[in-house]
Formats: C-alpha cells, structure tokens, sequence
C-alpha cells in the first residue's frame, strides 16, 4: 500500500439522472461485467495550482523552437535568477454524499478553486 492510501477505481454515470447503482446495474445488463461494489461516504479535495511568473527578459524565455541554438537559450534560462515557480494548495476534502447532485458538487469544487485564485492573485499584488 502506497503512502496514499488503497487505490480506488471511481465511475461516473453519463446521464445526470441516473444514481451509479441504476448505472452499473444497466450496464451490467447491456455487458454482462461486473460485479460491481460501490464504496459511499467518500471525500474528494480540490487543490489550487498557481503559476508564479519570473523576471525574464521576454515572455517567451521558457520556449524553445524553430532555429534557435538550445545550449545558449538553455544556459540563459538556467542563469536567470529569478525563476518561476508553482504553489499548489490542497483545499480541505468534502464528503461526495453531503451534496445532492454531481453538478452541486462540481459547483463547489470550482467555487474553492475560484477562491484560492483570487487569494493568490491578491497575494501576488501585494
């Protein structure tokens, strides 16, 4: 067992209206797969990825195409010093079964992930 936990393999019903047990079930009439366990009362965590920007000389510095040299351009990138960076947040989990619909959920998921954009962006104008 990994440091994450047990792996569970999730699955989602296309149709909004169905619950995943109708699903599976209709599935496994249509496919003959299955048996089919279904784990409830789990948590999903959003997390934030932020992207720092660096001080280069011109927006284009990380890329690298056409007929440039790439030993020149990757020694300018590395002697910047100032480089970019990521800052990820892992916002607190919230139990699936706590809201009625996938669609609420997704809605809250996108609200936090909203809000810790706005909270980075504020940071970052300080």
């Amino acid at each position: 067992m990994s440091i994450l936990g047990r792996p569970v393999q999730i699955a989602y019903s296309a149709r909004g209206t169905d619950t995943l047990e109708e699903a599976a079930s209709e599935f496994r009439q249509r496919t003959s797969c299955g048996p089919f366990v279904f784990a409830h009362h789990i948590e999903i965590a959003s997390c934030t990825i932020n992207g720092v920007t660096s001080t280069f000389d011109h927006s284009s510095a990380y890329g690298w195409w056409g007929e440039m040299a790439f030993a020149p351009h990757l020694l300018h990138t590395l002697a910047t010093l100032r480089q970019g960076r990521v800052e990820i947040v892992f916002h607190s989990p919230v139990p699936v079964d706590r809201f009625a619909s996938r669609k609420e959920l997704a809605a809250h998921c996108e609200a936090v992930i909203r809000a810790g954009h706005a909270q980075a962006l504020a940071r970052a104008a300080v």
